[in-house]
């Protein structure tokens, strides 16, 4: 199929982890915090690519791994480095827009894969961010949160 611009595509929208094996080939934009990263700064050699990164991310419904290769995992790692010097202990909270749904081959898990054009954003400031960012703390406390934290769309 022919995308791109022109072609009538829907604008990406935010996908939650569980939803994503129904968006597979499709682009879509993810809201979760970055749970760790291979290499935990930077990037590295692997396979064929020179610069590689895989950040896996979380929600409230699970997790999920964002596959960048060559400038966008440079691009994506020098920023994630940069917060994380800022301020290590804080989580961080991430938007990812416009990344590829792809399933692996061998085991079925679903993956993102990010492209030339895919943009990360850091806690940006919306209050989503802050109600993630307690519910997070509140697992870490005492397991599962006790209350429901709704997020108010405004």
């Amino acid at each position: 199929g022919g995308s791109g611009p022109g072609t009538g595509q829907p604008k990406p929208r935010i996908v939650s982890t569980r939803d994503l094996g129904g968006h597979v080939g499709g682009v879509v934009n993810f809201f979760g915090y970055v749970r760790s990263r291979d290499p935990e700064r930077g990037t590295k050699a692997f396979k064929s690519q020179k610069d590689f990164s895989c950040v896996t991310m979380a929600d409230r419904q699970g997790s999920v791994k964002l596959i960048l290769t060559g400038a966008a995992a440079k691009a994506a790692a020098a920023q994630l480095d940069e917060h994380s010097m800022r301020s290590p202990a804080e989580e961080q909270i991430v938007v990812v827009k416009g990344a590829r749904v792809f399933r692996r081959k061998d085991g079925g898990q679903v993956l993102l894969q990010g492209l030339q054009s895919t943009r990360l954003m850091l806690n940006p400031s919306v209050k989503a961010v802050g109600a993630l960012r307690a519910w997070i703390r509140e697992r870490r406390g005492e397991g599962e949160p006790k209350k429901e934290i709704r997020v108010k769309v405004e």
